[in-house]
């Protein structure tokens, strides 16, 4: 809401939102073209007023666990702001103390939409392809590279010998 409220940000048509860990590995202007024209495919197919998120799809460990998004990126509008605050409520719910607790609470919100105690909020998943990539060591040594390269302070980064 805070972004929209602000006089210098009301023309602000599209939000990417970034955890810190996430390095911009190549151009965006093609993704986001794409982007948009799927985003223009799936609200000709929603209710008037939806409100609407976009997340890549988690990696492969997390969706194993039943995570079928991940919360390290996502994309907003104006009327996203719904849906945000049904995430908020489910993160808040779930206290300070649970790790991962935004991916957890992600994913329960998205079984309440499913469910229908959630109404209003479509959330969509984007296939990562290769433009989100998770690095471990062996994609570190060979230079790969995506359009999002989300390196994850928490784990996986820990598991990078210094060296590489």
């Amino acid at each position: 809401r805070y972004v929209y409220s602000h006089p210098m940000l009301q023309h602000v048509e599209n939000i990417c939102y970034l955890d810190f860990d996430i390095v911009i590995g190549r151009d965006m202007n093609q993704f986001f073209a794409s982007f948009m024209e799927r985003k223009l495919h799936d609200l000709m197919e929603l209710p008037s007023g939806t409100s609407t998120t976009y997340f890549f799809e988690e990696h492969h460990n997390a969706s194993l666990d039943g995570q079928m998004f991940h919360g390290g990126i996502f994309f907003l509008d104006k009327n996203s702001v719904h849906c945000m605050e049904l995430w908020g409520n489910e993160i808040v719910a779930d206290g300070h103390d649970q790790k991962q607790r935004d991916q957890i609470s992600l994913t329960r919100t998205y079984k309440k939409i499913v469910n229908g105690e959630y109404s209003g909020c479509m959330l969509f998943r984007l296939l990562r392809g290769d433009d989100l990539l998770f690095p471990d060591d062996s994609d570190m040594k060979d230079q790969k590279v995506a359009t999002f390269i989300h390196v994850t302070n928490t784990f996986r980064a820990a598991t990078i010998p210094v060296e590489v």
